[in-house]
């Protein structure tokens, strides 16, 4: 039983640590695009969803 509850811990952790991990690596690709390219990703990413928003709701 013991060995049970490590596991469920052990993965609890590894779940965590990775999504601390891909929400870093999401930021420094945020960072990098916006020094380099002068882009921002997230006001990109927000004008395409409402765009879509619109012609779906056009469509519909």
């Amino acid at each position: 039983m013991v060995n049970y509850w490590i596991d469920v811990i052990a993965c609890a952790m590894t779940v965590l640590i990775e999504l601390i991990l891909i929400f870093g690596l999401a930021m420094l690709v945020q960072l990098i695009s916006y020094q380099c390219f002068g882009i921002n990703l997230y006001q990109r990413i927000i004008k395409g969803l409402n765009r879509l928003d619109r012609y779906l709701t056009n469509k519909f």
